[in-house]
């Protein structure tokens, strides 16, 4: 997906077919290449994780609190669910992960 952003991003800067044929093809491969190389690198650089891994401490019980302030809970049959009617629902997304047991977790404030 990001060599076909890259592609089109790339393309974009050209008017007409002749803009494009003026410039050697080796030219336009190098250009490609270092423009799609960047997008990777601030693709890469937007998801790698940078939080500090917080020790969960021995003493809870139910659940612990996460970076965010979330209550995130052991048994992920006590987290609650979120309820979506039929319509457009916009959150405020805080945080998003994975449990133990492989279950996508996110938590929006309320």
């Amino acid at each position: 997906m990001i060599s076909l952003i890259a592609l089109l991003n790339y393309m974009d800067q050209f008017s007409n077919v002749r803009d494009i044929e003026k410039t050697d093809w080796n030219t336009h491969a190098e250009s490609l290449n270092s423009y799609a190389f960047k997008l990777l690198e601030e693709h890469f650089g937007k998801i790698s994780n940078n939080l500090p891994l917080t020790p969960v401490l021995s003493e809870a019980k139910e659940y612990f609190l996460n970076q965010k302030g979330a209550k995130v809970y052991f048994d992920i049959r006590c987290q609650p669910l979120l309820k979506l009617d039929e319509g457009i629902y916009k959150y405020k997304v805080q945080s998003i992960g994975i449990n133990k047991q492989g279950f996508p977790l996110v938590t929006i404030k309320e």
